[in-house]
């Protein structure tokens, strides 16, 4: 199912087609994605616990390097523990809640 939209677009009439994709097709997409990721996820422990020694040095290194530039970049500081929002408890809690259920259904 599609339909045509007009929208404009510098002064000019553009047709824009919108698909509706049905619940189902999009729950399948999720699940498709999700399993993917996890299955990329796996692989890269399976990589990093069977990294040399060196080559974890330099992970780290430019995982720091990495975060400083976001952190310089976007001005983000380290939330204090008494301003969270929700505990930290809680996220994870949440986290492994939402993995298991998937890897149950799988």
């Amino acid at each position: 199912m599609s339909a045509i939209h007009k929208r404009h677009e510098n002064g000019k009439q553009k047709n824009v087609q919108q698909v509706t994709v049905k619940e189902s097709s999009r729950f399948r997409c999720c699940e498709f994605f999700t399993k993917i990721q996890i299955d990329t996820i796996e692989e890269n422990q399976r990589l990093y616990d069977n990294a040399a020694p060196g080559i974890l040095q330099r992970l780290q290194a430019v995982r720091e390097c990495c975060a400083q530039t976001y952190q310089q970049k976007f001005g983000i500081i380290k939330l204090r523990t008494e301003d969270y929002v929700v505990p930290r408890f809680a996220v994870v809690c949440k986290f492994h809640i939402l993995f298991s259920k998937f890897c149950l259904r799988s």
